[in-house]
């Protein structure tokens, strides 16, 4: 049976520990500081200040620039056999460029919208190559929770929400399981998943209640606490 690269690199990683951990360790330490400044840049294009949201999307731009300059036409030995490996760097430098523009005309929340198709280009390329991070569920109970955001229920709706909150249950245990022991000895993690699954609780009581104020009132409520976990460990 003929061997890909990929898999004769994990081999390698894993026998010697040595041979390929360099270039693995140093795009995963890029990577990670690029998305840094990329959740910031969803942040504060998300909070309506249009000088630090210009700020820190130039920041992403700037992170990113360098991963791709360094990696672009080398990549890692794990992501060598992707073929669209390339092409995702440059449409990730794409869409951030075009947020610059949609940022300067002063509609934020185009900006951020735009930016969000940045977290599906980096997941998908994550799952193309078996590589799975805290990112990945954090992308799953954001997903869901934009939906039960989005969702318009009224007091005949109220199984639907229960099932919409227990899907969240879900997605929001499963964060505190896939944390790492880095992650679950810092306070402040702990404290800030406690309030997303506090939110959770909320909104699946008032699913539970059938009232379609309360529902409303704790649909509010989810967005606040995900976004002060996101930004620190997303």
């Amino acid at each position: 049976m003929r061997m890909t690269s990929s898999a004769a690199a994990l081999l390698l990683l894993m026998g010697t520990g040595v041979a390929l951990a360099g270039p693995v360790a140093d795009f995963k330490a890029g990577m990670t500081e690029a998305y840094a400044a990329y959740r910031q840049a969803l942040f504060t294009t998300n909070a309506g200040d249009p000088g630090k949201a210009s700020a820190a999307n130039q920041a992403f731009r700037d992170k990113w620039d360098a991963l791709r300059a360094e990696w672009e036409k080398t990549p890692p030995p794990h992501l060598a056999d992707d073929p669209a490996f390339a092409t995702t760097l440059d449409r990730v430098a794409g869409i951030a460029s075009s947020a610059t523009g949609i940022i300067a005309e002063g509609n934020l929340p185009e900006a951020h919208e735009k930016l969000e198709a940045i977290r599906e280009e980096i997941s998908a390329l994550n799952e193309r190559n078996g590589v799975v991070t805290f990112s990945d569920f954090m992308n799953d109970y954001h997903a869901q929770m934009e939906h039960v955001i989005r969702r318009k229920y009224t007091s005949a709706d109220g199984l639907d929400a229960v099932a919409d909150a227990g899907v969240l249950e879900w997605l929001g245990n499963r964060l505190e399981h896939k944390a790492d022991a880095g992650q679950m000895g810092d306070p402040e993690f702990r404290k800030a998943l406690a309030a997303v699954r506090q939110s959770i609780t909320t909104f699946m009581i008032a699913a539970r209640s059938q009232n379609a104020e309360a529902i409303h009132e704790a649909q509010a409520g989810l967005k606040k606490p995900y976004a002060r976990l996101f930004l620190r460990w997303g």
